[in-house]
């Protein structure tokens, strides 16, 4: 039997091109440049086809069986057999092949297919229906009883001889559908997700994409099945295409009912390296090399000066250095100088309100990963994108003034938001920078529904600034021994804001604002003084340090700032957490 085994698995290997001879595997997905939008379910018309993946979703999926039973007990009193008989083979059930139970038979699995795509958290805003699929589309919407429409498709299939191999003739049907393809796609529409157990109509929906205003790459639409991966595999090939072109997907309901160990991802890139230093022993220091060579020094003038002065506990006086340094990069005074630029990258997609933007620090190593985690602990699910502000990237020229750099923040924003409600959510320093955008929209008549300030302070005394900079930036350091995080490029841009900041002082907003202070007595890393931002309405203080409030203790941050956001729809009057200042 092992033999056996063995030998499978090599022919497995086999079958399967590998990396190294850099071919592409069809049990791969490859990645998408499609952006997230709307879905729309797209329900083919009957056609003669292998239903091999659809006994694989019955034996796999409960949700699928479920709905299938419910769809055989609505057909049956119409076909005078049972449908799950016919397609487990049962001896005197018909044939799913034949005339009077394919069209049954996939009605049944298209209405099925639909829930099961729910069941998986994607939820279509339309349903369109190539001629001959309009029943099926009709009960997926929800416009039709699935006992009605059942009786409508059993009558039909016993009327007409046999179906056709293709879809059923009629005059104008393509361009109706790809007409109505190109309407949604100018709704917003950017996902097509064919509800069929084999894709047949990629080529029509990609066609139509070619007439619309936009490119079909910037488009998902179900891919057919590759060559070399089972039929049994489509639904769960094509789930995976989806999540990858854009549409949000419910992982976690995969794994429902089974006893899955969560793993959590490292908060900062893969490195071979440590991500923090050990320091030798005093005795043996002279004698034993620190822990970095020469050749893994992190690469910049600049980066290699900021980290021997952490070593050598003298941050704060490289800062002038770097800021020095920032005046003589390239600069823009407008937003017309600085052009097209990245503003914001998305996080998370989600359907409730409102649209969450964050704002990271604008110390060196910071940057939108920082929310990946706490985007992914909302609920329900919000839209959540973050800032990458300008300056920040590599060749970016620095802002020449806090108020281009507000303002440029300030467009992405409204951007980001893409005319839903915004709320912005700022950390540390970005905080600050989220009170001062949220002062630039009031100002030019834009409504902010809320500013969360994640451990952000609010210091007067110059010796404090300093101290907690030191502490901050000594443990961005810390996490970042080899440079990959922080470099030359944004230690001239952090140099730029450190400057600039001196310009602003923060004033009153119209919008409701939220203090969320991370004061765990007992956490690892403290910082030298407390959180006091003074100016908030409302205040939380939460069990985390500067940095767990966005990692390890990501969920209880969402909790906190969602509930304040649910407390704010209820009542429009500004009732406080447990500290209301």
């Amino acid at each position: 039997m092992f033999v056996a085994r063995a030998r499978a698995h090599r022919d497995r290997r086999r079958s399967v091109p590998h990396l190294t001879n850099k071919q592409p595997s069809p049990h791969v997905v490859p990645p998408a440049r499609v952006r997230p939008g709307r879905v729309a379910f797209v329900v083919p018309a009957p056609r003669a086809q292998s239903l091999e993946s659809v006994r694989g979703l019955l034996r796999s999926s409960a949700v699928f069986a479920e709905e299938m039973e419910r769809c055989a007990e609505a057909l049956t009193p119409h076909t005078g057999w049972n449908l799950l008989d016919t397609l487990h083979g049962t001896p005197d059930a018909p044939s799913p092949g034949r005339p009077e139970a394919l069209a049954p038979a996939l009605f049944a699995v298209q209405v099925s297919l639909a829930a099961l795509w729910r069941a998986f958290g994607v939820a279509s805003e339309a349903v369109l229906a190539e001629p001959g699929g309009e029943l099926a589309a009709a009960v997926i919407e929800g416009t039709r009883p699935l006992s009605e429409a059942a009786g409508e498709v059993a009558r039909s299939a016993a009327e007409n001889d046999s179906p056709e191999n293709d879809a059923p003739e009629n005059e104008g049907g393509d361009d109706a559908l790809s007409a109505t393809v190109r309407d949604r796609v100018a709704q917003g529409f950017r996902a097509f997700l064919e509800i069929s157990p084999q894709p047949s109509l990629t080529d029509t929906v990609t066609a139509a994409l070619t007439t619309a205003d936009c490119e079909p790459d910037d488009v998902h639409v179900t891919p057919p099945l590759p060559e070399g991966v089972e039929e049994a595999e489509q639904f769960w090939r094509s789930l995976a295409a989806a999540g990858v072109g854009g549409v949000r997907v419910d992982w976690p309901a995969l794994y429902a009912g089974r006893q899955m160990p969560r793993v959590k991802l490292p908060t900062y890139p893969f490195q071979r390296q440590r991500y923090w230093f050990s320091e030798p022993d005093t005795a043996s220091a002279a004698a034993t090399p620190r822990p970095e060579a020469e050749s893994d020094r992190p690469s910049g003038a600049f980066t290699s000066l900021l980290h021997r002065a952490h070593i050598t506990g003298t941050l704060s006086d490289a800062v002038p250095v770097i800021t020095g340094a920032s005046k003589f990069r390239p600069s823009f005074s407008s937003l017309a100088e600085l052009g097209e630029t990245a503003g914001s990258i998305v996080v998370s997609e989600g359907a409730a309100d409102p649209a969450v933007v964050c704002v990271p620090s604008f110390l060196a190593g910071s940057g939108p990963h920082q929310f990946a985690l706490l985007a992914s602990e909302f609920a329900p699910r919000l839209p959540v994108s973050a800032l990458v502000l300008p300056g920040f990237g590599k060749g970016q020229p620095l802002p020449a003034s806090w108020q281009v750099a507000v303002e440029a923040m300030a467009q992405a924003a409204l951007k980001a938001a893409a005319g839903r409600p915004l709320a912005l959510v700022g950390h540390s320093v970005g905080g600050l920078m989220a009170q001062a955008v949220t002062e630039r929209l009031e100002s030019h008549g834009h409504r902010v529904e809320g500013v969360v300030m994640i451990d952000t302070y609010d210091i007067d005394d110059a010796g404090e600034r300093e101290a907690l900079f030191v502490w901050a930036m000594g443990e961005i350091l810390h996490r970042d021994p080899t440079g990959l995080v922080v470099n030359d490029d944004n230690l001239m841009a952090m140099g730029a804001y450190l400057r600039l900041y001196e310009e602003w002082a923060p004033g009153p907003v119209a919008a409701p604002t939220l203090a969320v202070r991370a004061t765990d007595p007992e956490a690892e890393l403290h910082a030298p003084i407390d959180p006091t931002w003074k100016a908030a309405d409302f205040a939380e203080s939460l069990p985390a340090d500067h940095f767990s409030v966005l990692e390890s203790k990501a969920a209880l941050t969402a909790r906190t700032i969602t509930g304040w956001f649910a407390r704010r729809d209820d009542d429009s009057t500004r009732v406080s957490g447990p500290e209301q200042r």
